[in-house]
């Protein structure tokens, strides 16, 4: 919080050469009386400037961290969109009734997902529960084809996320995975 300055006051008359003794010599003592007054003002008023610069320059440097932050943050949110832009070439989504289990699934999903036409392994992941089925993929038009080798979980279900096997345990969190395919959704 600013300091308020305390105001100097003014100091008696000054002493002139050409005042008679006596008013000379009262005048001056006076002026020397005032004096204690205005050095305790002047210092306080040295402080309060200092304080208040001192606040100022603190309030800068908070200032300028701010902006840093800011910046840093805009460009990871920068960043990460362009991750999530990249990411959706990437990762698919089904409507498809799938009942988790090994050998071949076909999946109905996007057509030009960066997928190649075989031999990428692919993981088909339920948003609504853990169930997750891993193979090497086919992919022609909307038909994706998984030859599933590793499972987790069990069921049926109809909310698949396809995504690279690459990609789902180095850059996709399963909330983020859900997010990206939400947003693909849209």
């Amino acid at each position: 919080m600013p300091v308020e300055p305390t105001p100097i006051p003014e100091l008696p008359t000054s002493p002139s050469r050409d005042m008679a003794r006596l008013t000379f010599v009262t005048t001056i003592n006076a002026w020397y009386a005032g004096w204690p007054a205005w050095r305790t003002a002047a210092n306080a008023l040295a402080q309060a400037t200092y304080s208040n610069a001192v606040e100022a320059a603190e309030s800068a440097a908070a200032a300028v961290a701010a902006k840093v932050a800011a910046e840093v943050a805009a460009t990871a949110a920068e960043t990460f969109a362009s991750a999530v832009a990249s990411a959706t070439d990437y990762i698919g989504t089904s409507t498809t009734q799938v009942t988790v289990g090994a050998g071949s699934q076909a999946f109905t999903t996007q057509a030009g997902l960066a997928i190649a036409a075989s031999g990428d392994r692919v993981t088909a992941m339920s948003r609504g529960s853990t169930a997750k089925m891993r193979g090497v993929a086919t992919y022609s038009g909307t038909t994706l084809t998984i030859t599933v080798d590793d499972v987790e979980g069990s069921g049926e279900h109809s909310d698949w996320l396809l995504v690279l096997s690459a990609l789902e345990p180095v850059t996709l969190a399963r909330a983020t995975a859900t997010a990206i395919a939400f947003a693909i959704a849209l």
